[in-house]
């Protein structure tokens, strides 16, 4: 086979476990599964949620929990995905929205941001993994009353039905 096809399929093969990193992160973090998140990074990953946290990503992992306390509901949805590869090391910026219902003073609030995760990979020992995540806030919507209706059979960590009812998906991993 040509070596430009073969090049080409490897950078395909690597952009594509990239991608199932960041979708990987978002559905991790939707079911509050940060098992399932520390599997994504490197153990010497640097993480970087803005005013939320700074540091390495076993800190990060440590606090998750508690900065998830007062979430009822969320959802990360990807759109634009721009990856880079460089040998054994990548780059890409991804935009999304993410969805939270939140516990507030008055009952649950709204809010919704638009952020984009600008991150570095490396690939070791054949795996791709985060190196730095950071998070830059392009803008946010905040509504002290919720506006969304929330149906709620979606539930947090192990109770969630995905979890029950696929074979392949598992809490985790």
């Amino acid at each position: 086979m040509d070596q430009n096809i073969l090049d080409g399929l490897h950078a395909l093969l690597d952009k594509q476990a990239i991608a199932e990193l960041i979708h990987g992160y978002c559905r991790a973090a939707d079911r509050r599964d940060v098992t399932a998140i520390r599997a994504l990074y490197h153990p010497d990953a640097l993480d970087d949620h803005g005013d939320y946290y700074r540091g390495s990503a076993e800190g990060y992992f440590e606090i998750l929990p508690a900065l998830m306390a007062p979430v009822i509901t969320m959802q990360h949805h990807v759109t634009t995905m721009n990856i880079r590869l460089d040998g054994d090391a990548a780059e890409a910026e991804t935009y999304v929205l993410a969805i939270h219902q939140l516990r507030g003073e008055n009952g649950p609030a709204d809010h919704v941001v638009g952020t984009r995760f600008t991150d570095k990979f490396e690939k070791r020992g054949g795996a791709w993994k985060f190196t730095h995540r950071a998070h830059v806030m392009d803008w946010q919507l905040s509504n002290t009353t919720s506006a969304i209706t929330a149906m709620r059979d979606g539930l947090d960590g192990a109770a969630d039905p995905a979890y029950g009812f696929f074979r392949l998906f598992r809490r985790g991993e």
